[in-house]
């Protein structure tokens, strides 16, 4: 925006409205962008070092500067002007009042074509004024320049008469063989009633304002003072013309287009003039070495402490580095060193541990590296500025979160002690634009990526069984296990209930290997049915390494043999279950109840007639002899007690809800540190608050406001 305002002033005098208009804007847009950015509150930025002093020193600068030299040429315009205007008919050497090409006769006065400077524009038309011939006896006209609406700086929303052109302040010398032909502009007090003879009409201007090309404005003509020529006839027309406005050949675009090319306006970043900048006073400096501050590369701008990404083996896994020194050799060649940062994946730690999303490792380990291995910029934060604010030029995409450092020879992690590094930096450097958030945010985290291979793996695996026992079942629908097992049997039923064991078939190495690339082929070809789906698994299996197969072979073999015993488990736990007792007369003389004795498979499928059971006896008196009934005590617990407690009549809520709300760390005495507080509440421990008794105090604010939220937005009413 500074660049347009100061390209405003410019282009015009000093004394124009153009030029004081610049100055009020931009004044303007500096009181703004304070607002905005709330001094660095929000947004903290270099463009804020440039203030409204700064702008009014230079503006009274720029007028001094410029009042002199505008001064001089105004005078020497005006001069022009009234020796334009009064007819001077003062010749060049060699001058003369009429020339004669093409067969046309061309006088002073006459206005003409010129052929246009650019293609693809009509041709400019010209007041003859002087005629003359060059050194090498070449004509030439020299004459004042009529502009048309398009020709000149306007608002779109200007409306103009039709065929109407513009008195410039522009005067200049053209050859005559760039004249196309003759036209004729008339005063706008004429036009209407009266047109020249011999004139096409398509040939036929009319003018009514002066239009300054300094000054970038418009201004009516009062007096018409253009050189006449005696041999042009102006008669009158058979039927006044009225007048008609026409709009702006700008406005033809429409909104659509202004709105396109808006959106393509904010796609475009406008990147700051940095410049090289050397670094001075450099520890542990080499002989023949340069080093810097600010330097670029084929790239980006790197300066020192920013972050950048590294080429590494792998395409998708860059490796990030911050840049602590830059130098070029005595050979040319350029370098820059830092200390590397490691993600999760890249450290040895429990599969249970969890880590923010995007979180790094500073490593201890540093190292050098030429810069043209670096790929771009990346932003590494910690805890305090990932939460609070953003570098406004990197992606969120490219922003990292590290609290802790990883020490290499110990395999550990550890807190980082200081926050990390910033390099004080000179004035020549440019700063970075950090925009910081109204309300700090709150990085969510992840588990850990080796849980996450871990649970793929069991999930492939499982599914690869599921598979295989799906497809067992449909071949052994009809099959069962040789050896049934009969339950009790009571004679008023009169059913038989079996429990039958499904026969396990021989898995191969293809079921296994079915299962686990079936999914993948349906996801890839949504449109195949079972058989196609099939057939694909065929022919991947054969096209498979005898190698890859025999190891598909060695799986389905620990899976049969898995399967095989957890069968055996199964009949085992049904035996023990629903034992099987034999049919003796001591057996049957203790059970009270003879519907209810045990029979044996036989007896039920080899006759369907039953014997009748014999007399009941009299059951045997108890063994033991049962105590008398007491009384039982409820004990309750702490909580239950309290809730009782706290039961009122006419109380609105169950407990001291006024204490509640008005409790609050300093006033509530802490926990006795024999207690144990309910630490298991919080999932992931105390996180970034210091213990446990913090974290908890955090957890009853947020479930307060969760509370008092639903108030807010559930009516009673509605309740």
């Amino acid at each position: 925006m500074f660049e347009v305002f100061e390209y405003a002033r410019k282009s015009s005098s000093i004394d124009s409205q153009v030029y004081e208009d610049s100055i009020e804007l931009q004044m303007f847009f500096i009181q703004q962008r304070d607002e905005l950015c709330k001094k660095g509150e929000v947004l903290l930025t270099p463009a804020l070092s440039y203030t409204d002093q700064h702008l009014t020193r230079l503006a009274e600068a720029n007028r001094k500067e410029r009042m002199t030299k505008e001064q001089r040429d105004e005078e020497d315009r005006k001069k022009i002007c009234v020796d334009a205007g009064n007819g001077s008919k003062e010749k060049y050497p060699g001058g003369t009042d009429v020339f004669e090409s093409n067969g046309e006769v061309y006088h002073i006065g006459d206005f003409v074509y010129i052929e246009p400077r650019e293609k693809g524009l009509a041709p400019h038309i010209v007041c003859i004024e002087r005629l003359h011939k060059g050194d090498d006896d070449k004509q030439w006209l020299h004459g004042c320049w009529f502009l048309r609406p398009n020709e000149t700086y306007h608002l779109a929303t200007r409306k103009f008469l039709q065929k109407e052109v513009f008195r410039s302040d522009f005067y200049d010398s053209v050859p005559f063989d760039k004249v196309l032909g003759k036209c004729y502009v008339m005063y706008v007090k004429e036009y209407f009633k009266m047109r020249p003879e011999g004139f096409a009409d398509e040939d036929v201007f009319v003018c009514e304002s002066r239009y300054s090309g300094r000054n970038k404005m418009f201004k009516k003509i009062k007096i018409w003072q253009v050189p006449k020529s005696e041999y042009a006839h102006v008669v009158a027309r058979d039927q006044i013309l009225t007048p008609v406005r026409v709009a702006s050949v700008f406005a033809e675009k429409s909104s659509s287009d202004f709105e396109r090319q808006g959106d393509e306006d904010q796609n475009e970043v406008m990147d700051r003039n940095r410049e090289v900048v050397i670094a001075d006073n450099v520890q542990n400096a080499e002989d023949g070495c340069t080093y810097y501050e600010q330097y670029q590369t084929s790239t980006c701008w790197i300066k020192l402490g920013d972050y950048v990404y590294l080429r590494s083996g792998s395409d998708d896994k860059p490796l990030i580095s911050r840049v602590d020194k830059i130098w070029t050799s005595s050979s040319g060649d350029d370098f820059f060193h830092g200390p590397y940062f490691v993600v999760p994946g890249d450290i040895e730690h429990s599969p249970t541990r969890l880590f923010y999303c995007k979180e790094v490792f500073l490593s201890s380990q540093e190292q050098t590296n030429p810069v043209l291995s670096i790929t771009g910029r990346c932003s590494v934060l910690s805890y305090k500025e990932f939460t609070a604010c953003r570098i406004t030029e990197i992606a969120e995409e490219h922003v990292y979160i590290c609290e802790s450092k990883y020490i290499e020879p110990e395999k550990i992690t550890k807190k980082c002690s200081k926050p990390l590094r910033r390099v004080p930096l000179s004035i020549n450097v440019c700063d970075d634009e950090i925009y910081f958030f109204k309300k700090p945010i709150l990085p969510r985290k992840e588990p850990s990526p080796l849980l996450l291979k871990s649970s793929e793996v069991t999930a492939a695996e499982e599914e690869s069984v599921d598979f295989c026992s799906s497809i067992d079942q449909s071949f052994n629908d009809t099959s069962s296990y040789q050896g049934e097992l009969s339950m009790d049997q009571t004679p008023s039923s009169g059913k038989k209930k079996k429990k039958q064991i499904k026969k396990v078939r021989t898995i191969s190495g293809y079921i296994v290997y079915a299962g686990e690339c079936r999914k993948g082929i349906q996801n890839e070809n949504p449109d195949f049915n079972f058989g196609e789906i099939s057939k694909a698994v065929g022919n991947k299996w054969k096209a498979l390494p005898k190698e890859v197969k025999e190891r598909y072979e060695e799986r389905a073999k620990i899976i049969a043999s898995e399967q095989a015993a957890k069968a055996k488990r199964t009949v085992t736990d049904d035996r023990s279950q629903f034992p099987v007792p034999s049919p003796s007369a001591d057996s049957q003389s203790m059970s009270p109840h003879p519907s209810a004795r045990p029979t044996t498979p036989g007896s039920i499928q080899g006759s369907q007639t039953m014997a009748p059971p014999p007399a009941p006896q009299k059951p045997p008196p108890p063994m033991f002899v049962t105590v008398p009934p007491r009384t039982h005590r409820l004990v309750h617990s702490d909580i239950y007690l309290k809730y009782i407690e706290g039961l009122a009549t006419g109380s609105r809520s169950i407990g001291d809800w006024d204490k509640t709300l008005t409790a609050a760390p300093p006033e509530t005495p802490s926990a006795n540190p024999n207690t144990r507080l309910p630490a298991h509440w919080l999932g992931s421990g105390p996180g970034h608050h210091e213990n446990v008794t913090n974290a908890l105090w955090a957890l009853r604010d947020l479930m307060l406001r969760d509370a008092l939220a639903i108030s807010y937005s559930v009516k009673p009413s509605h309740v």
